[in-house]
């Protein structure tokens, strides 16, 4: 049953990397051209831009939903007392 789960997830991955890397070569190719003069892609150059842009920027979520930022890892009180201070220091420096 674990490896049906296994493949089946890593299937519905390949797919949906398909679709992503398909929209957005109809998306590039569709306005690039006309906006930027910029030549057409294939969808290897949309793959590739898709994996550009992960390495890059981090995109695409993941199990916790993306980044979180500065609060990452930290407690609800110790987010407030944060902003508390960051706050009162943003009143000094004005």
């Amino acid at each position: 049953m674990t490896a049906t789960w296994i493949l089946g997830g890593i299937a519905i991955g390949v797919v949906a990397l398909a679709i992503v890397s398909l929209v957005v070569m109809y998306l590039w190719n569709w306005l690039a051209p006309r906006v930027f003069k910029l030549p057409t892609i294939q969808f290897k150059h949309a793959l590739g831009l898709l994996i550009l842009s992960k390495i890059l920027f981090g995109g695409f979520g993941g199990w916790h939903g993306g980044h979180h930022g500065f609060h990452h890892g930290m407690k609800t009180e110790q987010c407030k007392t944060w902003q508390i201070n960051h706050d009162k220091k943003d009143l000094l420096i004005k």
